[in-house]
């Protein structure tokens, strides 16, 4: 998962990200994007994914949230018992946060995956 400015998928399925890697914004905060490359297990290829993202403060409250739809991994090009991968891109609007420090949390069908955090810093 990355922060960016914006991002696009193309019909190959790479990832077209601008202003990628912050992680230390002003507020109300511009916005924005969460860009992600996910593997998904070959045994849940062509299933549709449902995606939370859940943004939580430092004491761990929820202060935002978004979410997005992706109908199903496929490709003509799969191995069995190869992961695929999947390029998905999360807007985020414009947020008025407090200083301090936030964490955006991903939850894939319910379920949360390795490595599905990702911190930033709100400057005074």
């Amino acid at each position: 998962m990355m922060l960016c400015d914006s991002a696009e998928t193309d019909q190959a399925g790479k990832l077209n990200i601008r202003g990628a890697g912050w992680s230390v914004v002003s507020s109300p905060t511009l916005p924005s994007a969460v860009a992600m490359k996910i593997e998904v297990p070959w045994s849940l290829r062509g299933k549709p994914m449902h995606l939370d993202l859940e943004l939580v403060d430092a004491d761990g409250r929820k202060v935002g949230s978004a979410t997005a739809e992706h109908d199903g991994v496929t490709s003509s090009l799969a191995q069995p018992g190869v992961p695929l991968d999947s390029t998905l891109v999360v807007p985020v609007p414009a947020l008025n946060l407090r200083p301090g420090r936030y964490v955006w949390q991903l939850r894939i069908n319910e379920e949360d995956p390795e490595g599905g955090h990702l911190g930033f810093t709100v400057r005074q």
